[in-house]
């Protein structure tokens, strides 16, 4: 991702509603080379991080090996 060019990394934290993902989400949102996503089994907002959009991504859904129908275009 290239923004007024600067390159920003994007990072998927899974888990990262759970206790020690939401520092790891705390500590890196206010990056500005970095964009983050939040993926877990439910969609939830991450205290104190509600700007961090959250993904679904359950490993024991049907066809979760196909990581091409996730919209974190990958």
């Amino acid at each position: 991702m290239e923004e007024s060019g600067l390159f920003r990394m994007r990072i998927v934290v899974v888990g990262g509603a759970g206790n020690f993902g939401v520092r790891i989400v705390r500590a890196l949102r206010a990056d500005p080379s970095i964009e983050l996503l939040v993926a877990g089994r439910r969609i939830v907002s991450v205290p104190d991080a509600d700007d961090v959009p959250g993904v679904l991504i359950d490993i024991d859904e049907a066809g979760f090996k196909d990581l091409r129908r996730y919209p974190l275009d990958l």
